[in-house]
């Protein structure tokens, strides 16, 4: 076995037990036991990206994505840490949470209309920077009237939440 393909292997095993140890850590701390979901991630970019099912291994909480290189500082961010693949051979990578799947209610105006005014819309994922866009997010919404799915500025979706029982009081837009 070559160096470079042994170096390979100790890279993977030592990620590998660190994302074992995240996983031990977060469910001590929200003192659950090992219990995993089902759920959807957005993986690659707005053009040829798509919805890839996975297991989450932890509840949403501060976890850390390990950088190869030496003397590399781990990248700490809010996500979970999610499986790919099968048990025996599992591989993990830490995802913040504005990647995974959700269902929230909100207002957005469509992208390039100046005069708008704020539609009712689902929010499909949080605020995403792609590369070559880092300075601009997206949000990926589908639109309640004809349940068309768009990514958007993140400055054009604004969130609603609720008042008291069913009614529902919107932030920043004027209600349509």
């Amino acid at each position: 076995m070559s160096d470079q393909r042994r170096r390979e292997m100790l890279n993977k095993n030592r990620e590998r037990r660190n994302f074992e140890r995240q996983i031990e850590r977060l469910h001590d701390d929200h003192n659950q036991k090992n219990t995993c979901v089902c759920t959807s991630m957005w993986t690659g970019s707005m053009v040829n990206g798509c919805w890839k099912e996975v297991t989450q291994m932890t509840p949403m909480g501060n976890v850390s994505k390990v950088v190869v290189g030496r003397g590399k500082r781990p990248i700490l961010f809010h996500g979970a840490i999610v499986a790919f693949g099968n048990p025996d051979d599992r591989e993990y990578d830490a995802v913040p949470e504005s990647y995974f799947r959700r269902e929230d209610p909100c207002h957005a105006k469509h992208s390039f209309h100046h005069t708008a005014v704020g539609q009712p819309a689902t929010k499909q994922t949080g605020t995403l920077y792609f590369v070559g866009e880092e300075s601009t997010g997206y949000i990926k919404i589908q639109w309640h009237s004809n349940k068309e799915e768009v990514w958007i500025f993140a400055n054009r979706v604004e969130d609603t939440y609720a008042v008291k029982g069913s009614q529902t009081k919107l932030i920043g837009f004027p209600p349509p």
